[in-house]
């Protein structure tokens, strides 16, 4: 073999050795990629699971409901104590002297997480909330358009830890009690946790109905709170 054909083989084995050798390099890189894509859906998989592990989450451990036509009783041990009015009725003192029933829970925080506040919230868009704890009747039955009813209810006193739990009571007319409609629930809590998450639970007032809590971004929570006045 000539020096030339000797220079050639040479050049043409050191090309081949290249190009196996790049792509050697370049199968690698795709199996490290691969690796470390599925290492990271992993690593986001763990944390997603561990977020609904230590979700927040109410069950309701007891419930009293007198739907007898009574008056509004004041009680220290209830965390919101509200009244769903009807937007455009007209309510006179009698009604909130002998013709209201209500609705009674407790509910326990049994998940991990502790809550900073908790909403309480009706879907329809004619339901207002009176809050029966500082609320002026008199002024509401003169003219309850005006007076300052809210979408929702908040409660944001001592924090609710695992295991803690909270009173909530909604009065109703006696001809005015919103139900369920269908598949739909009429309300839901809202809670907010300490790691600044938004999550809500379908409840099924006024009867024993409160489903799992489901992760809602806070742009989309605070609208769905408002989107009454929107």
């Amino acid at each position: 073999m000539t020096f030339e054909q000797t220079l050639i083989v040479s050049i043409i084995s050191s090309c081949i050795t290249g190009i196996l050798a790049f792509f050697g390099v370049a199968l690698t890189l795709k199996q490290n990629n691969k690796q470390s894509s599925l290492q990271m859906k992993e690593r986001q998989e763990d944390k997603k699971q561990a977020m609904i592990d230590n979700r927040p989450e109410f069950e309701i451990v007891n419930r009293k409901c007198s739907f007898l036509e009574t008056g509004y009783i004041s009680s220290d041990d209830i965390d919101i104590d509200v009244m769903a009015t009807i937007y455009g009725e007209r309510y006179s003192k009698s009604d909130f002297e002998r013709k209201l029933c209500f609705v009674e829970y407790t509910l326990r925080n049994i998940g991990l997480s502790r809550v900073e506040f908790l909403d309480l919230y009706f879907y329809d868009n004619n339901v207002e909330l009176l809050d029966m704890t500082r609320s002026d009747i008199d002024r509401f039955i003169d003219n309850p358009n005006c007076f300052p009813t809210t979408t929702y209810m908040r409660y944001a006193g001592a924090k609710v830890k695992h295991n803690d739990e909270i009173k909530i009571r909604i009065w109703y007319r006696s001809n005015n009690i919103i139900r369920r409609q269908f598949a739909s629930y009429p309300s839901f809590i809202g809670i907010k946790a300490f790691d600044k998450r938004y999550w809500y639970q379908n409840f099924d007032t006024p009867y024993d109905g409160l489903e799992d809590s489901v992760l809602l971004d806070e742009k989309k929570y605070y609208h769905l709170l408002h989107r009454k006045d929107s």
